[in-house]
Order: C-alpha cells, then sequence, then structure tokens
C-alpha cells in the first residue's frame, strides 16, 4: 500500500462537499438579492415595543406587507426596522402604531393612512416617535384606576365626592320613583302608539299639506269674501 496518496473516492467527496457549500452560498445570496430587490426598510422609533417580536406582521388596513426585522432598545426610545413589501406605497407622513388584539395575543404593527397620492416613504425611510403609539399595558391600566379610586375616596384630594354624588341623586329622586315609573311607561306607550299609527300620521300630514296648498291658491278669493 503506497502512503501519502489520495484516493479516487476521496476526491470525490471533498469535490461534492464544496459543490454542496457553493450551492447553499449562492442560494443564500440569491436569496439576500431577492429579499433586497422586493423589499424596502423603513425604521420607526417607538417609546416601547412590550410584546412586540421579530417576526411578527406589519399590516395595512389589517392586510399583511411585511414583517418586522430588528428590534434595539435604545437610551430613550426603540429602534425598530420594519421590511415592508416595496410594491406597497406608504405615505411620507404615515404613522406606525403597534396593535394588540388582546391582553394575551401577538401583536403586529399597522401603518395608517392609506396611501392615497403624493410623496412617499422610500427605501430609508423613518417614522419618529412623534408619529408612533402604543397600546396602554394593563399594569398602566391599574396604576390609572387605582390614582382614581384614591381620589374619589374618603382620604382623595376632593373627600367624599364619590358619597356627595350618591347622596344629591337619592335625595332628588326620593319619593319620586313611582313618578319617574310611570312617566317612562307613558313614555313607552307614546312611542308604540307612534310606531304602530305611522301609516295614519304620514296620511294625515299629507292632507293637511293639501289643505294649506288650496287655501294659499284661494287667498285672492277669501279676501274678496272677507271684503
Amino acid at each position: 500500500m503506497a502512503f501519502g496518496r489520495s484516493l479516487p473516492g476521496g476526491r470525490k467527496a471533498w469535490g461534492a462537499a464544496g459543490l454542496v457549500a457553493l450551492l447553499v452560498l449562492a442560494g443564500i445570496v440569491g436569496y439576500a438579492l431577492y429579499d433586497r430587490a422586493t423589499t424596502k426598510t423603513i425604521t420607526a422609533y417607538f417609546p416601547s415595543v412590550n410584546g412586540l417580536y421579530t417576526g411578527d406582521t406589519v399590516r395595512v388596513l389589517g392586510v399583511k406587507v411585511g414583517t418586522v426585522g430588528t428590534i434595539t432598545p435604545r437610551s430613550g426610545d426603540v429602534k425598530v426596522t420594519l421590511d415592508v413589501d416595496r410594491s406597497t406605497p406608504i405615505p411620507s407622513d404615515a404613522r406606525a402604531v403597534v396593535v394588540a388584539q388582546s391582553l394575551v395575543s401577538g401583536r403586529f404593527v399597522q401603518l395608517t393612512p392609506v396611501y392615497a397620492g403624493g410623496t412617499q416613504l422610500d427605501d430609508g425611510g423613518a417614522i419618529p416617535m412623534e408619529r408612533t403609539a402604543v397600546p396602554m399595558e394593563w399594569d398602566d391600566v391599574k396604576k390609572q384606576l387605582a390614582t382614581l379610586t384614591k381620589a374619589i375616596g374618603p382620604d382623595g384630594a376632593d373627600e367624599g365626592s364619590a358619597a356627595r354624588l350618591m347622596d344629591v341623586a337619592d335625595k332628588n329622586l326620593q319619593g319620586n320613583g313611582a313618578a319617574m315609573n310611570s312617566s317612562i311607561t307613558n313614555l313607552s306607550d307614546v312611542m308604540s302608539t307612534l310606531s304602530s299609527g305611522r301609516d295614519d300620521l304620514f296620511s294625515t300630514i299629507r292632507n293637511l299639506q293639501k289643505l294649506t296648498d288650496a287655501l294659499s291658491t284661494s287667498h285672492e278669493e277669501l279676501v274678496q269674501f272677507n271684503g
């Protein structure tokens, strides 16, 4: 056996591996070029993007037009790149809104308004934070409710305001429950009567119109009669 001599089978294996590597590389480059040719990148700046992830959809009127490319938290904002279909026109003054379909479901970025003419947001364009919005988080809702409850409670800034409101309502309605019930019942009866007799009502109005027209055309005769 001779040492140091390459075997024919080994050369074929290395050649096949090299060919596969070249094909994979060509595929990656081709996909990148195709993606670059068919999409445009728009950068949007948000105050926060909780629940938004790379790969989430970008939509216009609920229709998917792209995906979220990258999400980069920064000191004063969050930089989000949006890979949008190049054939979809986006107005230069577009807004970007993170939409939460529910408290637990995924989120997407909605671009608005729909393009209706004028200048467009081209590849590399940006949407500043002044034109972006994010949904209120559940923790924020709880904080606001807690603040409101404290403000109108017995220890709040307007002490006893809620209690005073209930007292005033109770005093104003005291003894008038039966009258209010009767008024509501009568109003319901009137509406039912008008609804059931709407044909007669319209007929009466039309007849009154005919009488008015007749009196108007006979004005001179009436003046002479009253002489």
